[in-house]
């Protein structure tokens, strides 16, 4: 029971995580000083549109989890105009799977971001305004330090090769079962990259050597 929980006016950090809570009240939004909100492995479908109230103080959202790429229930859904969370350091998991090309485009807005978590799937990855809007919003996280990129199986990423203006802050770059056909060429202007988990279809000497050069 999440009753009352507007009266908690000093409230920073709420974890729900693991518990089977299925519903968050719109009076979340009232807990202005609210910087972290863990539902975790939870049965919330649909985050408030009030959370959006939060956009001066909330930090970390976190949702679904790593076991949402295989199944075939959505997890819990962002709300539109996820923009106006500006203060958004850590983002995760959010499931690209439901949501319009425009909610990708406004990710972008988000740029005190350093760690995020998204799921990608097989349609997207042939979808231009899908892949064009996600290399722009890359672009624009010029604080970003770790990017985690969740996909189908057999999903090609090589559309992230073309990325050209990289977080060059970005220690940890990992995107799971999606392939790519070489190292992204980018590779060379990240020179504190210390974390690095893609698969290449075929290993070959200009990869080891941009793999080399990571100091």
């Amino acid at each position: 029971c999440l009753d009352g929980l507007d009266k908690l006016l000093l409230l920073r950090y709420l974890s729900l995580r693991g518990t089977n809570v299925s519903e968050l009240p719109e009076t979340l939004g009232e807990t202005r000083c609210l910087q972290t909100l863990d539902v975790r492995s939870t049965k919330v479908k649909q985050l408030p549109r009030s959370i959006l109230r939060l956009q001066h103080t909330l930090m970390a959202l976190l949702v679904g989890g790593e076991e949402m790429v295989n199944s075939i229930e959505t997890t819990t859904r962002m709300p539109n105009d996820i923009w106006q969370l500006r203060k958004l350091e850590n983002l995760a998991t959010v499931d690209l799977r439901v949501q319009h090309v425009n909610f990708v485009e406004d990710l972008g807005a988000l740029e005190s971001l350093r760690v995020i978590t998204i799921t990608w799937y097989f349609h997207q990855c042939s979808d231009g305004p899908h892949c064009k809007e996600l290399l722009s919003s890359i672009q624009k996280w010029r604080k970003l330090k770790s990017l985690t990129i969740h996909c189908g199986l057999g999903c090609s990423m090589e559309f992230l090769g073309s990325l050209s203006d990289p977080p060059w802050e970005l220690k940890k770059f990992k995107v799971t079962l999606g392939r790519f056909a070489g190292v992204p060429q980018w590779f060379h202007a990240l020179e504190y990259l210390s974390f690095v988990q893609i698969t290449i279809c075929k290993l070959g000497t200009r990869d080891l050597e941009i793999l080399g050069g990571l100091p």
